[in-house]
């Protein structure tokens, strides 16, 4: 992760490795920041608004959606959430090109690499994502750290569950 981000894109970090982390955070700050996007670059927001802007584009993703920012890619973000009183609560995930590639070996599906992604994707996620998020809140709540195979276990079915969502959205990461 950039150590640039603003505060608002550190929340609680549990689940990290060598070359993964998955990110929990609940704020209700105001924050406001930059970043560039060294790994593709997934956040779903799970209460409240978050406000991203790219190339002249603003974009609101609000609960239950997500988005899909492209490696390389300059952004501008802040808290939108219009009542003060409800906090923003999200889960980043930064997904390196060695996790992409491992999934599409274990995986056994075929890609199509010649797709483009946008630099900048929203979404309403399904009920597969949903499940998915639930199952990580165990370990957000725990003390104690976890080990780096549980991080890359996690991010592979993530990588799984969106797979359901779009067949073919490793394959236009790994273009």
């Amino acid at each position: 992760m950039n150590n640039a981000v603003n505060h608002m894109l550190v929340g609680r970090t549990v689940l990290r490795d060598v070359v993964s982390t998955i990110e929990s955070c609940t704020t209700s700050a105001s924050g406001h920041g930059y970043r560039f996007t060294d790994d593709h670059f997934l956040l779903i927001v799970e209460r409240g608004c978050f406000g991203l802007a790219f190339d002249g584009k603003v974009y609101f993703i609000k609960y239950g959606e997500m988005v899909l920012v492209s490696r390389g890619v300059y952004i501008e973000y802040w808290n939108a959430t219009s009542q003060s009183h409800q906090p923003l609560e999200y889960k980043a995930f930064h997904l390196k090109e060695n996790i992409l590639r491992e999934f599409s070996i274990l995986s056994k599906m075929e890609f199509n690499t010649h797709d483009i992604l946008p630099a900048v994707t929203v979404e309403e996620i399904n009920e597969y994502l949903v499940k998915y998020l639930g199952s990580l809140e165990i370990y957000f709540n725990e003390r104690r750290d976890i080990g780096s195979g549980l991080v890359k276990l996690k991010l592979l079915e993530l990588l799984f569950n969106l797979c359901h969502k779009n067949k073919n959205v490793v394959g236009i990461l790994l273009s």
